[in-house]
């Protein structure tokens, strides 16, 4: 993991715990697994993100 991912990670991890709110890593799910930085097809992403906002990951 690059310094900035990891500063942003804890950023996020950060701002999450204070608030009490879930931590989405949007990276995580535009990108197809396994690949190199292949991203998903839009409609794909958009019900994984959809699915992480409404916490039912």
């Amino acid at each position: 993991m690059r310094r900035y991912d990891r500063v942003m990670t804890s950023l996020a991890v950060a701002i999450g715990t204070a608030r009490k709110l879930p931590v989405i890593r949007l990276d995580q799910l535009y990108h197809l697994p396994q690949t190199n930085w292949v991203p998903r097809p839009r409609d794909e992403f958009g019900q994984l993100r959809d699915t992480a906002n409404a916490g039912d990951n």
